[in-house]
This record gives structure tokens, C-alpha cells and sequence, in this order.
């Protein structure tokens, strides 16, 4: 999964990735990454033949366009996989079997 974020963060060090950490805490992003993680994960696992989580699926990333840059190629990248038990445990929620 891949989604593009055209935040302004104030200076270049807010788009390091322990500062990216936290703004995507912030703007609620982790939650986001981790519907989009489980609704691609429930395609996969209807779709895919012999789907397996660990195989098939490789996380998401979150890139800030605004802070891409060619002398630090970390910079404005956030990557996050899920665990297969948290997906485990969306699914359930989301099946009222909490």
C-alpha cells in the first residue's frame, strides 16, 4: 500500500522517520494505514489462492512528499507491516467477535 501526503511540516527534521512516527500518531494516519492494510488483507485472503499474510502482504508506506529528499533517501518515508495477529484481532472486531 502506498499513499502520498502533501502535509507542510514545519522544517525538514519533521519529516525524519522517529519524527514521522509521531505525526502519523498524530493525524490519526496509523489508523488509516491500518483500515487500508485490512481491507487489502481480506481482498488478498478472497482473491488469492493459497493467500498467505506473511507472503503476501508487505506492509504500507506513507510518503510526505514535502520532505523527500536526494541527500537523505529515509527522509519523508514512513513504512509500517502490521502484525498478522493485530490483523487477526481488526478482522474479529470488525466481524462483531470481539
Amino acid at each position: 500500500i502506498l499513499d502520498y501526503k502533501t502535509n507542510f511540516l514545519q522544517g525538514i527534521n519533521a519529516y525524519s522517520s522517529e519524527s514521522l512516527n509521531n505525526q502519523m500518531i498524530n493525524l490519526s494516519y496509523d489508523i488509516q494505514g491500518h483500515l487500508y492494510s485490512l481491507a487489502l488483507h481480506r481482498f488478498l485472503a478472497t482473491c488469492k489462492k493459497n493467500y498467505s499474510y506473511q507472503k503476501h502482504f508487505g506492509g504500507y508506506f506513507y510518503v510526505f512528499v514535502r520532505g523527500l529528499s536526494t541527500d537523505n533517501h529515509e527522509n519523508g518515508i514512513h513504512f509500517y507491516r502490521p502484525s498478522e495477529e493485530r490483523m487477526k484481532t481488526m478482522e474479529g472486531i470488525v466481524n462483531g467477535n470481539r
